[in-house]
């Protein structure tokens, strides 16, 4: 039904309009490295164990653990890659189909290296071969790009990983074009690092050229770039070819791979992400490229930034000319599993926003990212925030081996249809596709109302922040070389030291730089608060001040009067400043509140540009949550309650509650939002209501992790973003 409404769509933009804009070519970045991971899978199924994805697990709430996805009884497993959904309609699917063994059959010309096949043929290559080809031409892709960036050489891994199901998808698809069925052209997208192995090994991008492009049968679904220039005397376009432009870069290996043999019929185009304006500015394409801030940096907030997206574009080094531009279903800025790090799916207002400068602009060139990655590389978390682990899975023993590139269903650049997130997604991107390729803006008549364009739907998130008034924890001082009684401070004046050329004894006792008269004009004197230090000195009131009428030497200064004596040091403590926290969805309060002291508690982690970041733990700073209490089945008001309780007037504290009535301890103040009652999908961050140690009328919040209040109180109230 879904590509019926699609194709109909397309069909009546067409019908409708003038034919699409000239050179306008949208490609996808496309997976085919699911082989070992789907058999995995089928493994599973196999011996009678739930086919978890890292979703279900987060969905499980801690009933499950990723330790479940493979579990230690089972057979040796044909990989341990963790699907992060499952794929709608062909479940876990893959591409790989057993070589013919030349020993059996006719060799290759070039020969064909022969690899054993480490797994069972897939059986459902077909049927994925014509789904795919069925969705993707619906949408208006024109090509996919065949990620292969992580295989360099030519080995068993490699020809199980991505080159034999690059020749089954091949194979499936020249079948499909020979029954009519129109399929999406194809260009591979590979490391060159090295123009030859010492060890013998082939290059897997000289692969390329022996069985792919100089290959004439499957060179036909080769895709050539519209707006390159015409090459002379009525040749054809080149076939075109991407490398990454990355550290393994390489313009030599460029140079073979642009002249395949002296045939000079290829054209290289470097791609990458997460570049600034400048590289773009070079020509370099971008297979992802983020929203920007106002500092030209790229964000991941999506929601009350104020201003657009304005995602960098390629454009031609020569001309200026804007020659390409990206857009994706998320993206990431950091290691994506990580609060902040993504600006996930947000049901299609990432794409929206990406695609509002694709449509205005028109550039000839769209290279989305991604349909299917599904599964991917795992690393040890990059920040050290408390926080910085995989998100909704805080108690999980693999809570610390943190996704890289996609993340569950929400967190990832795919648009694939999935069995936990449905095709929402993948509707936006083919509208949006669509709309590229007629020459659409969301002005155009008819345009409003179309997925891309109508953000009825995607709008449904508020942001909100996190706010201090006081320390819970009062910052406690050094010890020096005197103390105090209690009720009672030492009255410390800081110092920078002069260079450590004397010690601060003799510094503070001159006062050789004058800061300390400065700010205590009454005090008798001076002498260090520290023993034996030369830098960062403190200064404590002393019996006298050191003469340094008659040296010019701070060291010197302490010579004829002899080093004070601490004397009157000590001062009344000041009264501690009140306690309370405060979260609010209004940007005025914010305000409000900023002006008045109260202090913004930060992300752990980095990624957004409307909340403040670099907090050590993460736990009590800001959170999403829905702007609508239709966006969720049984959704939960979140509001922020005045505590009238003990309170001669106003609120004692503040704190948050699901109840409307505030649980019988005041009123609301704020509808803050709306919360979800189960943890997965959008929302995977439990957030908890909890008390404060010492003040029993306070309230604060944790997000995922425990209440860091010994023992008092803990509410689970919901899971917000």
């Amino acid at each position: 039904m879904m590509l019926e409404v699609c194709g109909l769509l397309w069909a009546a933009m067409t019908s409708t309009t003038a034919p699409p804009a000239p050179h306008r070519s949208a490609g996808l970045l496309y997976e085919v490295w699911h082989s070992e991971a789907a058999m995995a899978m089928a493994q599973v199924k196999s011996a009678g164990h739930p086919q978890w994805t890292v979703e279900t697990v987060i969905q499980s709430d801690g009933n499950a653990t990723l330790d479940d996805v493979f579990p230690g009884a089972g057979p040796p497993w044909f990989s341990r890659d963790i699907y992060n959904v499952e794929p709608a309609d062909l479940g876990f699917y893959c591409l790989y189909r057993a070589r013919p063994n030349p020993n059996t059959t006719k060799p290759t010309d070039p020969p064909t290296p022969y690899f054993p096949p480490p797994i069972p043929d897939c059986p459902m290559a077909s049927a994925v071969a014509l789904r795919h080809a069925e969705m993707l031409t619906g949408a208006g892709f024109d090509y996919i790009a065949v990620d292969i960036t992580n295989w360099p050489q030519v080995n068993a891994a490699t020809d199980v990983a991505v080159l034999r199901p690059l020749e089954v998808l091949m194979e499936e698809w020249l079948a499909l074009r020979a029954q009519g069925i129109p399929t999406p052209s194809i260009v591979t997208w590979a490391n060159s690092p090295v123009a030859s192995y010492p060890d013998g090994h082939m290059t897997t991008w000289q692969w390329l050229l022996d069985h792919v492009y100089n290959n004439k049968t499957r060179a036909s679904l080769l895709w050539s770039r519209p707006s390159q220039p015409v090459p002379p005397n009525g040749q054809p376009l080149k076939r075109t070819f991407l490398v990454p432009f990355n550290s393994f870069y390489n313009e030599t290996v460029n140079g073979l791979i642009a002249s395949n043999g002296g045939r000079n019929d290829i054209e290289v185009v470097s791609v990458w992400a997460m570049m600034g304006k400048a590289t773009f500015n070079k020509g370099v394409w971008g297979f992802f490229s983020g929203c920007i801030d106002a500092k030209g940096s790229m964000t991941t907030s999506m929601v009350g930034t104020g201003r657009s997206c304005d995602q960098f574009v390629s454009r031609d080094p020569t001309t200026g000319a804007i020659a390409e531009v990206s857009a994706s279903g998320a993206y990431m800025v950091a290691q994506c599993a990580l609060p902040w790090a993504s600006p996930g799916h947000l049901r299609g207002l990432t794409l929206q926003r990406l695609f509002s400068k694709v449509l205005d602009i028109g550039a000839p060139d769209l290279f989305m990212s991604s349909f299917n990655e599904h599964i991917g590389g795992r690393q040890l978390p990059s920040q050290p925030a408390d926080t910085a682990f995989n998100m909704g899975l805080p108690n999980d023993p693999q809570k610390d081996s943190v996704w890289v590139d996609s993340y569950a269903s929400e967190f990832s650049r795919d648009i694939e249809p999935s069995v936990e997130a449905g095709d929402t997604v993948w509707n936006v991107a083919a509208s949006c596709v669509q709309l590229y390729k007629a020459g659409k803006t969301c002005t155009s008549p008819g345009a409003a109302s179309t997925p891309c364009c109508d953000t009825t739907a995607t709008e449904i998130w508020s942001n909100v922040w996190s706010l201090r008034k006081g320390q819970e924890h009062p910052p406690s001082v050094k010890p020096g070389r005197v103390s105090c009684p209690s009720g009672q401070v030492v009255d410390v004046v800081e110092a920078d030291g002069d260079n450590g050329s004397c010690d601060c004894d003799s510094f503070c006792g001159s006062d050789w730089a004058g800061a300390v008269s400065g700010q205590r004009p009454k005090w008798t004197g001076a002498i260090s608060f520290d023993i034996g230090t030369t830098t960062l000195c403190r200064c404590i009131q002393a019996t006298h001040w050191c003469d340094r009428s008659h040296t010019g030497s701070c060291s010197a200064a302490c010579g004829t009067t002899g080093r004070p004596t601490p004397s009157n040091y000590c001062v009344p403590a000041p009264p501690p400043a009140p306690l309370d926290f405060v979260a609010t969805a209004d940007p005025s309060t914010l305000a409000n509140l900023t002006a008045h002291g109260w202090a913004e508690r930060c992300t752990g982690t980095i990624g957004s540009s409307v909340f403040c970041g670099g907090d050590s733990d993460g736990r009590e700073g800001p959170f999403m949550v829905y702007s609508t209490p239709s966006a969720v089945p049984n959704a939960a008001p979140l509001h922020r309650c005045c505590n009238a309780s003990g309170a001669a007037s106003g609120c004692s504290g503040h704190f948050l509650s699901v109840d409307p009535a505030c649980e019988g301890h005041g009123g609301p103040l704020e509808l803050v939002g709306y919360l979800s009652r189960t943890r997965g999908r959008e929302t995977l961050r439990a957030l908890r209501r909890c008390g404060v140690e010492g003040h029993p009328s306070l309230r604060k919040h944790a997000l995922d992790l425990p209440c860091n209040s010994n023992g008092a109180e803990s509410v689970l109230l919901g899971f917000v973003r």
